[in-house]
């Protein structure tokens, strides 16, 4: 929250904790007018005026609600940025599957394989399958192997990216 806490009035707070046995303490505390929130310790109660009132529960309730409500927007734009990150690169690594130096590095997985599904090393090879994607468009080659469709789709199914 932005609140600066300018315009705060010195209230009455009970603060309930437990340990051995339940126990409640009366605070004075400065509220925020703005945001309900309670700001720093409890003072000394000589402070206090007769007419003191006590903490504003609604004002802190609407306060730590809109606090929520910012939360969960900065949450949601931030997922949301994370979506068009995700899908922007998956364009470009689909586009890359479409290149010349893909290609090139597949034909030369499959031919180390000998066309053979390095998984189970008994159907014809059909895919080359990134074990990390950390240097996409410019893999080692022992960052790829050559397996078949079965192979595949059971890592990715176990995986969870199917």
């Amino acid at each position: 929250m932005d609140c600066r806490h300018e315009k705060k009035d010195m209230v009455w707070s009970t603060v309930s904790g437990y340990d051995a046995t339940p126990i409640s303490v009366r605070q004075l505390r400065y509220q925020c007018q703005d945001c309900g929130e309670l700001i720093g310790s409890g003072m000394k109660h000589a402070l206090a005026r007769r007419d003191t009132p006590e903490v504003d529960v609604g004002l802190l309730k609407r306060g730590l609600e809109r606090l929520e409500r910012e939360r969960h927007a900065q949450w949601r734009q931030f997922q949301e940025q994370r979506a068009a990150a995700d899908r922007a690169w998956w364009s470009r690594y689909n586009e890359y599957l479409g290149t010349s130096a893909w290609s090139g590095r597949r034909a030369l997985v499959l031919k180390r394989a000998n066309g053979i599904c390095e998984g189970r090393m008994k159907a014809r090879a059909t895919q080359v399958h990134h074990k990390t994607y950390q240097h996409v468009t410019n893999e080692f080659l022992w960052e790829l192997v050559a397996i078949c469709d079965d192979c595949h789709e059971r890592f990715h199914e176990e995986a969870g990216n199917a």
